[in-house]
């Protein structure tokens, strides 16, 4: 029922505004489009870096945006969740020399939203601390806040380019039923880059980053009776015994996450020409129990990247072909404790390396277009890798995904009306498996076999977007899009609508 009215009020908004008095102007649309038109998107993506953002776009604009999204899955990974729902307040401002050869650019952000039928998870900021969770087998909806605040300043000075941006998030997940979650995070980050001018249209620049993340992790149970066995996750279910079934009141998990990237990148000033990239992530980790003040787990998460990309134009034809390589390797290690009933905590006596995580990704994709449409057909091979060394455990898929990207603009008397179209099919070339040491009908063998049959799955996915700007004053010029995602075999249903202002 929400969708179709949130359809029914965009299709209305779109034709009551054909009558609008004041036109859109040349401008407001251009500005619209150099932010979303699918062929300027290879290009926008290799300009994130401090010192290109004088160079990102040619408009200066600021953007205020509501938006309530609601997402589902019938078959999921387990300790993600099958969905989420909420809303988002989001804003964001691109300023092109408010003072002679200054860019200055920042965004705010607020979300609220419920995680669905999380389970062997307790742990905040998945994506980053997997596989070292808090792991129970009761779990439930979790509610989150997300803050994010970022800014940056850049300086043109002769062929020099100097630039600097931070960013803060913090985010604040709990449930107020047993197992009754409370996590705080914080993740600070910074970087800085030089771009000097080889040739009239070229700019070489480098990027230092660091990084910085926290979470206290903590989980407890009001009820006496029936309470779950908490189990400290090393990878692909693997615990340490000695160190499990701690549930008493807020027992406390520390996590704290170091990170250092640097990036070399050569592009083009404007939207012409090759570019190419590469960059370099490396971060330390630790996790720190309960039961000893010393570290439990240490990690290392390595992420290699490449880009190679050309653009160009002739006539009314806009074209361009894009490469791209990710490499992720995470090497995990964890350590062995003993109880001498003597010291303050357990007693470290040893480590181990036991744990690796291999996810490498492959992209190519062309683009072809002209003012009103585009067109991008992309493939990404994937190879992901899990293993745990004693016992041997190991998940692993190679993953071929085809898809097509497509977009147009309809220029209306008094407003900008676009379409987006994106199709993906997946398909499953190599998967294996082995859990060994697991009990049958247990918990972790539910958790392992679940997650294991949601990655082989092979989707084909159909997601679709309808934008209208159009303009009220001088001054302010709202715009709202509706979004609806499809996928069958795992059975997701997306729906997203936007509102905003442009200013």
């Amino acid at each position: 029922m929400i969708k179709q009215l949130v359809i029914g009020m965009l299709l209305f908004l779109c034709l009551h505004n054909l009558q609008a008095q004041d036109s859109l102007g040349f401008a407001h649309r251009a500005t619209v489009k150099e932010r979303a038109d699918l062929s300027k998107a290879i290009r926008n993506s290799y300009y994130s870096n401090p010192a290109f953002q004088p160079f990102r776009f040619h408009h200066s604009a600021t953007t205020l945006e509501l938006q309530y999204f609601s997402d589902k899955k019938e078959h999921y990974n387990l300790q993600e969740g099958s969905g989420e729902d909420g809303f988002r307040i989001h804003t964001n401002s691109y300023l092109k020399q408010p003072f002679p050869n200054v860019t200055l650019w920042g965004s705010a952000q607020y979300e609220n939203l419920r995680i669905k039928r999380v389970q062997f998870n307790e742990t905040s900021d998945i994506d980053l601390l997997y596989p070292y969770l808090t792991s129970d087998s009761v779990g439930g909806d979790l509610r989150q806040e997300n803050y994010q605040f970022s800014g940056g300043i850049a300086k043109e000075q002769g062929k020099w380019v100097y630039g600097t941006e931070f960013s803060y998030r913090a985010v604040q997940s709990f449930r107020r039923i047993d197992p009754r979650q409370n996590n705080v995070s914080s993740h600070i980050h910074w970087n800085s880059s030089v771009g000097y001018q080889l040739w009239k249209n070229y700019q070489l620049a480098g990027t230092i980053g660091l990084q910085y993340y926290k979470q206290e992790n903590a989980v407890r149970f009001n009820h006496v009776l029936g309470r779950p066995s908490v189990q400290f996750l090393n990878g692909l279910g693997a615990y340490n015994e000695l160190m499990a079934g701690f549930s008493g009141a807020y027992p406390k998990v520390y996590y704290d996450y170091v990170g250092l990237e640097g990036k070399l990148s050569f592009l083009p000033k404007n939207e012409k020409g090759l570019f190419m990239e590469t960059s370099l992530k490396q971060g330390l980790a630790s996790r720190i129990l309960p039961r000893s003040p010393l570290d439990a787990n240490q990690w290392t998460d390595q992420q290699l990247g490449a880009k190679l990309g050309y653009t160009n134009q002739s006539g009314a034809w806009n074209y361009g072909v894009h490469a791209s390589l990710d490499l992720q390797t995470k090497i995990g290690k964890e350590s062995l404790f003993a109880n001498d009933g003597v010291s303050n905590g357990y007693s470290k006596i040893s480590e181990k390396s036991t744990y690796r995580y291999y996810n490498f990704r492959y992209r190519l994709e062309l683009l072809l277009g002209q003012e009103q449409w585009a067109i991008k057909p992309y493939a990404i091979y994937q190879q992901f890798k899990e293993q745990y060394a004693s016992p041997f455990r190991e998940q692993a898929v190679d993953r071929l995904s085809l898809g097509l990207q497509s977009q147009y603009f309809y220029e209306l008397k008094n407003g900008l009306l676009g379409f987006n179209l994106t199709l993906q099919q997946q398909q499953v070339l190599n998967n294996r498996s082995t859990f060994n040491g697991v009990k049958e009908n247990s918990g972790i063998d539910y958790l392992l076999k679940t997650n294991y049959q949601y990655l082989i799955m092979a989707p084909f996915t159909m997601a679709g977007e309808v934008r209208y700007d159009w303009k009220m004053s001088s001054q302010w010029k709202p715009f709202i899009a509706g979004q609806v995602l499809s996928a069958s075999k795992i059975q997701q249903e997306r729906f997203a609508v936007r509102l905003g202002m442009l200013f």
